[in-house]
């Protein structure tokens, strides 16, 4: 619960109780102390489950280590059968926390309707009460959750510090607790330095390995953990298709956390040594949309060949092309560009639209609402 909502309820309850008799004057100071128990329960929610995702990171980053070849990371099979143990402990460990914590929101997110409910009808004392001990108690479970995961990881990051020994990159004694903030400094470490020690054809295996982990993170969402990985290995390979992948994942990763200045610095850095890249320019034309260098994305596009694209690309290419025009003041047949758009696929709406500002813009207002009316029978 943000201020924000808390400052709204906190409003409801003052009026709520500014009409109620005198009796009830106190009801203020017991509403408002039981909506800070819950924001102060949200808090501790939001910690834990940032923590139970970082250390699930960790986790999955052990568990590729798992998967390099033999060969490459010097780990017996009764070492691996040992570290699989440790590791699928550890992933109950924190799946049991995980489902503690969803029934702890599913609780607050009841208290939260009620109070907001309380507030805009006649509060009830007994039920405010009720609801503040309730929340008093779940700060102290949660509190001590908080204290369980934080053991929980340290069991965990000293796997990180025996596999690190394990493959002979540190002593034991030196591997006690590297911290969530340095664990995965140590994982980066260990993987880049297999990596460096390795033939080709091993390194571009682990490379392959890790390339399908940040994929699965990137559609996760966990940016900062792929980009991480991306920007470590990618330079240690010269494998085409696999440095191909590791270029798409980067410019994704960037884009999405609207890092754009760096999506360009990338793209053009790709394009400089490998020439026409479709992917590098999906990413780029967009990029240079989100900066409103108009001009830009009006004259990349205009090198494209559009049909070269998969549908939904090319229809958001399309989009970016002809509101690029409009922005620019471009004099150009934005209806022969709209032509090229398959209109059964994602993004059909969003050129269709285009399309109509175009006519709106040239006064030609019953074309544009003809397109309006298309638009509104795609599904």
């Amino acid at each position: 619960m943000n201020l924000l909502s808390k400052t709204f309820l906190t409003a409801l309850i003052c009026t709520a109780v500014s009409h109620a008799s005198s009796d009830t004057a106190g009801l203020w100071s017991l509403c408002d102390s039981a909506l800070s128990g819950i924001a102060t329960e949200t808090s501790l929610l939001d910690e834990s489950d940032s923590l139970i995702t970082l250390e699930n990171d960790i986790l999955d980053a052990i568990m590729s280590v798992e998967l390099y070849p033999q060969s490459m990371t010097g780990l017996s099979d009764d070492m691996l059968v040992n570290l699989d143990r440790h590791l699928d402990a550890h992933k109950k460990k924190f799946d049991d926390i995980s489902s503690r914590l969803s029934k702890h929101r599913g609780r607050v997110q009841d208290e939260a309707g009620i109070i907001r409910e309380v507030a805009a009808s006649n509060p009830s004392r007994d039920m405010v009460q009720s609801i503040k001990k309730e929340s008093s108690t779940g700060i102290s479970a949660l509190s001590s959750i908080r204290k369980e995961i934080d053991q929980a990881g340290r069991g965990l990051h000293r796997e990180v510090g025996d596999l690190s020994a394990s493959v002979g990159l540190f002593r034991k004694s030196d591997t006690t607790y590297f911290g969530p903030a340095g664990v995965f400094d140590v994982l980066a470490y260990v993987k880049k330095s297999l990596a460096m020690k390795s033939g080709n054809e091993q390194r571009d295996t682990m490379i392959g390995i890790e390339s399908i982990k940040s994929a699965k993170a990137v559609s996760a969402g966990r940016y900062l953990y792929a980009n991480a990985d991306i920007e470590m290995l990618s330079p240690l390979t010269t494998h085409e298709k696999i440095q191909g992948s590791f270029n798409k994942l980067r410019l994704d990763v960037l884009l999405r956390s609207g890092r754009t200045d760096d999506v360009l610095a990338v793209a053009d850095s790709v394009l400089a040594a490998k020439g026409y890249s479709d992917v590098v320019s999906f990413y780029k034309i967009q990029a240079l949309y989100s900066l409103g260098k108009f001009d830009s994305v009006w004259n990349c596009v205009a090198k494209l060949d559009l049909l070269s694209f998969p549908s939904a690309q090319r229809n958001l290419i399309i989009w970016c092309a002809i509101e690029s025009g409009l922005q620019a003041g471009i004099n150009a047949d934005f209806t022969k560009l709209a032509g090229q758009a398959d209109l059964g696929a994602q993004y059909n709406l969003y050129v269709l639209h285009a399309l109509a500002g175009t006519y709106a813009a040239s006064d030609r207002l019953s074309l544009a609402v003809s397109v309006l009316k298309s638009a509104l029978q795609k599904k």
